[in-house]
């Protein structure tokens, strides 16, 4: 960001809206000492933070911060801010997850949070873990449940 072809190399000060002061604190420490404390507190903070200064040593170490910590009821959040910042290899850690461990998700508050698209995309997958359609079904059904809203979409 502040080398080469950007525009912010050209200028004497840039503002960084948008981030936690603690978090680009830390950032600019690691640049002097190679070293950064990851928590679960501060990870999304540091990996946001991170991408957009490109420093994508601790965005690989973020995600993999994140890869450790994936179980049923935080996978699709994990999933949806990796696509967000554009990282794959978390996204496809995510999606692995899901599949394994569908039914889990299923059950979790952030599957009833879903949008009728992102559930579409999740309930055609042929790598879902699952014995028989039949828990699909009853996945779908739970979601349309939750939001009587929701049968409207019944026929998708």
């Amino acid at each position: 960001m502040f080398t080469a072809d950007m525009a912010e190399s050209q200028q004497e000060e840039i503002h960084l809206k948008g981030f936690e002061p603690d978090t680009l604190e830390q950032l600019i420490s690691f640049s002097y000492t190679g070293s950064i404390r990851i928590t679960a507190a501060n990870v999304q903070s540091m990996m946001h933070a991170a991408n957009f200064l490109q420093l994508n040593g601790i965005v690989d170490e973020c995600s993999k911060f994140l890869k450790c910590r994936l179980h049923a009821q935080n996978v699709l959040g994990i999933r949806s801010f990796a696509m967000a910042l554009g990282c794959v290899s978390l996204v496809l850690s995510a999606d692995c997850f899901l599949h394994k461990h569908f039914l889990s998700v299923s059950q979790g508050e952030e599957y009833l949070a879903l949008s009728v698209d992102d559930l579409i995309m999740i309930l055609s997958r042929d790598e879902l873990f699952v014995e028989s359609e039949e828990q699909i079904f009853d996945a779908c059904m739970r979601w349309v449940q939750h939001n009587p809203e929701r049968k409207q979409y019944l026929a998708r």
